[in-house]
């Protein structure tokens, strides 16, 4: 009896966005874990090897993690406003 290649993936995730499977599917290349997005039916299964599993999981969680906070700390329409408001004041100094 013939092992089916596909038994040897272990799926670690779904996602409903194909770019966010795409990012931890970088996110796994990066630390040098070989990974598989499948797609059907509109949702992207992101598979690794067994022996990959548990150090995969972990690493889609700390990404996940540092961005949650990344996205929570930065404003950017804040900077913007602010950026505007630095320009205005220095237009100001120059024409008085």
């Amino acid at each position: 009896m013939a092992d089916n290649p596909d038994d040897a993936w272990v799926e670690i995730g779904r996602s409903t966005a194909r770019a966010d499977a795409e990012q931890y599917a970088l996110v796994l290349a990066a630390v040098g874990i070989n990974c598989r997005l499948v797609a059907l039916d509109g949702i992207v299964a992101l598979s690794v090897a067994p022996a990959d599993a548990a150090r995969a999981r972990q690493e889609v969680a700390s990404f996940t993690r540092e961005n949650q906070r990344q996205s929570r700390s930065s404003h950017p329409t804040r900077a913007f406003i602010e950026g505007v408001d630095s320009a205005l004041a220095y237009g100001a100094v120059l024409l008085f």
